[in-house]
């Protein structure tokens, strides 16, 4: 099982389109070779600030801290 911090998900105009993961700190990973199929995420109970990097109990537009 691979473990990442996701953030929002990237897109690239194309035929067809092509949609990325975005993990924090590594590279995106393609995820049109997923659709169609099942996927689980197990959120791990830890938010982190995209601005700060503190762990947050909340957060807005896009990721950071509402302190």
């Amino acid at each position: 099982m691979e473990e990442f911090v996701l953030r929002k998900m990237n897109v690239r105009n194309g035929s067809p389109v092509q949609y990325f993961w975005d993990k924090k700190n590594a590279e995106e990973s393609s995820v049109n070779a997923l659709i169609g199929k099942e996927v689980a995420l197990r959120f791990r109970g830890k938010i982190i600030c995209e601005g700060c990097g503190k762990v947050s109990r909340k957060s807005f537009s896009q990721g950071y801290c509402y302190p």
